[in-house]
């Protein structure tokens, strides 16, 4: 029954407009963010502190940041959309608990979460292995950033 629920909520959220408008405006403020960043050149290198072993930081730190927010503004539109359309009237008429509908508000939570990390998680990372003049061996081999 959980699955099922789950497997609704995704369904609503895939089809609300909203969805796309803050993950573009998610991906604007990811590359804005981290390219300015990672775009500090000087005499056509890279300078900063937005090189690989100093970059993680910045893509772990900053990034849960992005992270929280804009997870939390889909699933508060998600769940207002709820109450406007009478969706979680109609799941308690049917015979939905309480719990049953927080768990997979939890479990698209969890979704919604892991999905904007894993898209910040490797634009920022392709974008710090860019800036890296050369990788150590060690982390790809011997990578150079003219290779990308």
């Amino acid at each position: 029954m959980i699955w099922k629920l789950y497997l609704l909520e995704l369904l609503k959220l895939r089809k609300r407009l909203v969805t796309v408008g803050i993950y573009m405006v998610y991906l604007f403020l990811l590359f804005f963010s981290y390219g300015a960043m990672a775009w500090n050149r000087y005499d056509g290198n890279f300078k900063g502190s937005f090189q690989l072993p100093s970059a993680w930081q910045f893509i772990f730190g900053t990034g849960l940041l992005f992270t929280c927010v804009f997870s939390g503004a889909l699933l508060i539109l998600q769940t207002a959309g709820e109450f406007e359309w009478r969706t979680a009237r109609q799941g308690i008429i049917d015979g939905l608990a309480r719990q049953q509908w927080l768990l997979a508000k939890f479990m698209l939570v969890l979704t919604l979460a892991c999905c904007f990390f894993v898209t910040q998680f490797v634009f920022s990372t392709a974008l710090a292995v860019y800036a890296t003049p050369a990788l150590p061996v060690g982390w790809f081999g011997a990578v150079q950033a003219s290779a990308f």
